[in-house]
């Protein structure tokens, strides 16, 4: 399956280390953090990437395209103004499948894609949000039975699930927001599938990395340092 990594934000919890570097070039373990992402989809058989570039893209792309073992696998949809998460893919329209996978640049999902991509297609849906339970703060209202999710709140004390990332859509469900000049997935495309009840989630229960505050960067770091 096709992957459209997200990868265009300011990053701006990481200032001023992002005013010169895309989050996705944060070092880990003398590596950028995008190649250790890169690493574990491609040990797992993804092997189509597409990139949604904005902030500091030049610098991005430059880096992925010393990765020649790699770089025939990947695509890029550039950004010259901020355009949101949605907006992001949309600019990206002609490049995807029909059905494409979304993960966010600055996240690692150490889990089992393959089983929730059987899930997608057998289940016959549009859209699939991997979910995990949390005890508070969370983003998602999601009924367990129907697997539909009920409402996505950004600041939820009550929600007991998260949207860590990762989710698969039709591509067509894209196509009526093509005029669109800046949208955002979670924000207004979400609302809008949660109102047709065509927003499905999975649990998942797998560790997820991300580099997302400093000190979540240290815990990657420790992830990936060499075990003895």
């Amino acid at each position: 399956m096709q992957i459209v990594i997200l990868a265009g934000g300011f990053a701006t919890r990481l200032k001023p280390l992002s005013n010169n570097l895309p989050k996705s070039l944060v070092q880990i373990q003398d590596k950028p953090f995008i190649y250790h992402q890169l690493n574990e989809l491609i040990n797992l058989g993804f092997s189509k990437f597409v990139f949604c570039l904005g902030h500091l893209s030049g610098s991005l792309e430059s880096y992925l395209n010393t990765l020649n073992k790699w770089k025939n696998y990947f695509t890029y949809s550039f950004e010259k103004e901020p355009l949101g998460t949605g907006g992001a893919i949309i600019n990206a329209y002609s490049l995807l499948e029909d059905d494409f996978l979304v993960i966010n640049g600055d996240n690692i999902f150490l889990g089992d894609y393959h089983s929730a991509i059987n899930y997608y297609f057998s289940s016959n849906i549009e859209s699939l949000v991997f979910l995990r339970k949390v005890k508070e703060n969370g983003n998602v209202m999601f009924n367990q039975s129907s697997k539909r999710i009920k409402k996505y709140l950004r600041d939820c004390s009550i929600c007991q699930y998260e949207d860590i990332g990762v989710k698969i859509f039709k591509k067509r469900i894209f196509e009526k927001y093509i005029d669109e000049i800046s949208i955002s997935l979670e924000d207004n495309i979400y609302h809008d599938l949660i109102n047709d009840n065509k927003l499905y989630g999975i649990l998942v229960n797998n560790e997820i990395l991300d580099i997302g505050s400093y000190k979540s960067i240290e815990e990657t770091n420790k992830y990936f340092a060499p075990k003895n």
